[in-house]
């Protein structure tokens, strides 16, 4: 995440824009990781 936080910065985004896209990807990893795990049938 050091090395994501850095490219923006370099790249010229402010604070605020930082922080979206960092929250974006974290998202967007729990969401990956949660689609892969299989899903568990409940049985009553």
């Amino acid at each position: 995440m050091f090395l994501v936080v850095s490219m923006l910065n370099a790249y010229g985004f402010d604070a605020g824009a930082r922080m979206m896209l960092t929250g974006m990807i974290i998202i967007g990893i729990v969401i990956a990781a949660n689609a892969r795990r299989p899903a568990h049938d409940s049985h009553p």
